[in-house]
């Protein structure tokens, strides 16, 4: 018998027509709180979505990518926001990420850095 996956839906602020669904790692598993954020694998770069909903337990599809984090703090989107933001979407035929790009707040679309962390490994080169 096949272990039970723990699995969130995200929707990604992007002109995207889809909410994604990705597994979760035990350690994040208690942090899944709908409208927090989430940064997970999405076509080779690393983006920020937000948690929606949870898929059906009895669908188990393979080959889901994990997500990496999920940072501790507030939720962004409550479940009004959410609902109205999915009738936008459908009202105007609009892409769901597109309208919840436009929703969020100005200064919520966080850029990310490249920055370099010096590993014990690496003191020891010094």
């Amino acid at each position: 018998m096949s272990e039970c996956k723990r699995l969130i839906d995200v929707a990604i602020p992007l002109p995207v027509d889809s909410i994604f669904t990705y597994e979760v790692p035990e350690p994040l598993w208690s942090r899944t709180q709908r409208g927090r954020r989430a940064l997970v694998p999405f076509r080779n770069k690393i983006r920020a979505g937000f948690i929606v909903g949870y898929p059906p337990t009895d669908v188990q599809p393979a080959g889901l990518k994990e997500v990496l984090d999920i940072p501790e703090e507030l939720p962004y989107l409550t479940e009004n926001l959410w609902r109205f933001i999915q009738w936008v979407a459908n009202y105007y035929l609009l892409p769901v990420g597109l309208v919840l790009r436009t929703a969020l707040p100005p200064g919520s679309k966080r850029k990310s850095r490249p920055c370099a962390v010096l590993t014990p490994e690496g003191r020891s080169w010094f």
